[in-house]
């Protein structure tokens, strides 16, 4: 509770896994236009054994440690320590810059997931519950996880290879 993980009716958790979905499609939609330059994590997704292994940690370990990390223990103290909006970008910016090391220096990218960051963080703090924006960020992933299992063949044909 002192992290703030409540649960909430199941139709509710299916509204959050959408609304991830729908984040990761506007965040592509942005990348596109930014550009996608490439970066040194695109070689973990050249083999299906890597693709597996990203996609069990993208939707198992890393919404549930990230989730708990940021929302659940900084974006807490923050918000008290200097307010609720401040909490919410300081956590996103944080949360962007974490993920700024397997982006290899592409800010446009990094900007894109500090957004993702802001949002998820301003999930957690409408709801009062870090449970709604781990929901949003298995949702985020997954979407984008199987885009790239349905544009590969099911994993069959990688690009760049």
């Amino acid at each position: 509770p002192a992290l703030g993980w409540r649960a909430f009716p199941v139709e509710t958790a299916v509204r959050f896994l959408l609304g991830g979905a729908a984040l990761a499609i506007v965040i592509q939609g942005a990348s596109y236009f930014a550009g996608t330059p490439s970066v040194p994590m695109e070689k973990l997704f050249r083999d299906r054994p890597s693709v597996l292994m990203m996609m069990a940690l993208g939707i198992l370990v890393a919404p549930l440690v990230e989730e708990t990390l940021f929302r659940g223990c900084i974006y807490p103290v923050v918000a008290r320590t200097f307010g609720v909006p401040a909490g919410i970008v300081t956590t996103g910016i944080l949360f962007g810059l974490a993920h700024s090391p397997q982006l290899a220096g592409a800010w446009k990218q990094v900007v894109l997931v500090t957004v993702v960051g802001i949002v998820l963080t301003y999930v957690r703090s409408r709801t009062g519950t870090v449970f709604a924006s781990f929901l949003v960020h298995i949702g985020y992933n997954s979407f984008l996880f199987g885009t790239f299992y349905f544009v590969t063949g099911g994993l069959r044909n990688f690009p760049g290879s």
